[in-house]
């Protein structure tokens, strides 16, 4: 057959047309429109635990650390060196929001004997002094007492047994707390400490907070409802803050109705959520996609706030990808991109707070969760702070949410057009941020598909917002931690176009950071 050299081009213009246009998507953002004023806003949990807890390695190869990945990577408070690169790095974060844990061991290791001046407590106060100076919302949780003379009596004898009971007397137990909160918000002042939680996933099968036969999941409600009449008759302010459970969308709407009358803020754990695209995965019990989840989402968040309580995701991140001993799973660049959309997507929904598991982490317990790499797991001791990094994806994929967005900032209407969908599935996740003074705009765009596509931002509403930064986290730039985040480009005016880069984190704001400057916490 004859080449026909006209037919090709007219042929070959007309597929790049079509892909220009099938690939270009309008980006509406409307500054007026407020969808909810965040009560918090981006961070990660933190602990004050220097101790070991049980870990476990049975006859099938199972392996288990009882107190999670909440122990071991963090430094002495002596350690005047390694607290201080630990803080540049929070600096740089700019966390808005922490879930803070202790247990009760900490603090009382004997009934009616309190330590207020151990290793671990001075642990906690580097925390809250850096919290309170830098105005971070805390959250402080006690995750389980794990502390002998609270436990169950046929629980005393065995350490796994001690971590996982729940408390013996309720009584005792509540005055231990009211006595920690005492200390901390009246003596010592700590008036970033907003909100407390009792007890860390409980009633669930496999979780804490057991009865006497380890087994049978302890009630948390009677614990819930001695201390909220003990904190109202002391005058403490605190906010408590439930269930502290995972989101098993077929058990909130009770547990929503159980804990309306107790709490001050619905407090969630999510992890087994995964991509719209990764359908073949999808278990709807299980492993729900993020599309599945958003209706349960969204019912959850309107009960919370048509009662005026805050719902927070006070622990979450992304498991899919692999959670045992060192695992990469949990700092692959696809779930730290996937936690990111996570936030995006239901930020948009009226979600108050994301709290990511965690700052420090050793790496090796269950899965590599850490945002700041302080342990060694080769020799299994802690690094020279000179040697401490930033963990790769984590800390710059999920610092694109909390560098950028002033705590307590409004999330405003964004809406996209014009997709290329042609299974259905999204191309763009777009989220939009005002500070709480009104004078910045920060819009955060994620791409979880492999091409590149062109978006058209329009901003329609009052203010300012004219002059943009762009900033971006690329797939070129995972397993990386010596990159910088920079301004990549200045944009005038109300209309942003760009091309955005396959599996990306972009960030749009009217603040101009380079990377040596703090992120952004409080106006």
């Amino acid at each position: 057959m004859k080449f026909n050299s006209k037919l090709f081009l007219a042929v070959s213009a007309f597929s790049l047309l079509s892909f220009i246009a099938r690939t270009q998507i309008v980006i509406t953002v409307q500054t007026d429109s407020v969808v909810n004023s965040m009560s918090a806003g981006f961070g990660a949990n933190t602990f004050a635990m220097l101790d070991s807890v049980p870990v476990v390695t049975d006859n099938n190869g199972g392996y288990r650390s009882w107190g999670g990945s909440a122990w071991g990577a963090t430094p002495e408070a002596s350690d005047e060196k390694a607290w201080a690169k630990i803080y540049s790095y929070m600096d740089w974060l700019g966390m808005d929001y922490t879930r803070l844990n202790v247990e009760h061991r900490m603090f009382e290791p004997e009934k009616g004997k309190y330590s207020f001046d151990n290793r671990e407590m001075m642990v906690l106060y580097k925390y809250l002094d850096y919290f309170g100076k830098n105005g971070v919302t805390v959250q402080l949780q006690e995750m389980y007492p794990n502390v002998k003379w609270l436990a169950h009596h046929k629980q005393q004898s065995d350490a796994v047994g001690i971590i996982k009971s729940g408390p013996s007397n309720i009584e005792a137990w509540s005055d231990g707390i009211i006595a920690l909160l005492k200390h901390l918000l009246i003596d010592k002042k700590y008036t970033c400490i907003q909100y407390l939680g009792i007890a860390n996933e409980p009633h669930h099968g496999w979780s804490w907070w057991k009865e006497a036969d380890g087994r049978t999941s302890q009630s948390i409600i009677p614990a819930l409802t001695l201390l909220r009449n003990k904190i109202q008759k002391e005058k403490i302010p605190v906010l408590l803050t439930g269930p502290e459970a995972m989101f098993y969308f077929w058990e909130v709407k009770d547990s929503q109705s159980k804990f309306t009358n107790l709490v001050d803020a619905f407090t969630y754990h999510e992890y087994m959520t995964i991509n719209d695209w990764w359908e073949n995965r999808e278990n709807k019990d299980w492993n729900p996609t993020l599309k599945l989840f958003t209706e349960r989402v969204k019912t959850a968040v309107k009960m919370a706030h048509d009662n005026n309580k805050p719902f927070f995701f006070s622990e979450h991140g992304t498991m899919q990808f692999g959670l045992t001993r060192d695992d990469r799973g949990p700092s692959m660049h696809a779930a730290v991109l996937k936690d990111v959309e996570f936030a995006v997507r239901y930020s948009n929904l009226g979600v108050d707070g994301f709290s990511r598991w965690s700052l420090l982490n050793r790496n090796n317990l269950d899965g590599q969760w850490s945002f700041i790499e302080t342990f060694d797991r080769k020799t299994m001791k802690l690094l020279d702070p000179e040697k401490y990094l930033p963990k790769e994806n984590t800390f710059f994929g999920y610092g694109m949410l909390t560098r950028f967005i002033y705590r307590k900032s409004s999330v405003v209407k964004s809406e996209i057009t014009n997709y290329y969908a042609e299974d259905s599935i999204n191309a763009l996740h777009v989220s939009a941020y005002i500070s709480p003074g009104k004078t910045h705009a920060t819009i955060v765009v994620v791409n979880d598909k492999q091409e590149t596509f062109n978006a058209a931002i329009s901003i329609q509403g009052k203010g300012n917002y004219e002059t943009w930064y762009a900033y971006r986290f690329s797939y070129n730039q995972r397993n990386l931690n010596d990159i910088q985040i920079n301004p990549l480009q200045e944009i005038k005016g109300k209309k942003l176009e760009d091309k955005i880069p396959g599996l990306s984190i972009t960030v749009y704001s009217t603040n101009k950071l380079m990377h040596g400057d703090k992120g952004l916490v409080n106006e």
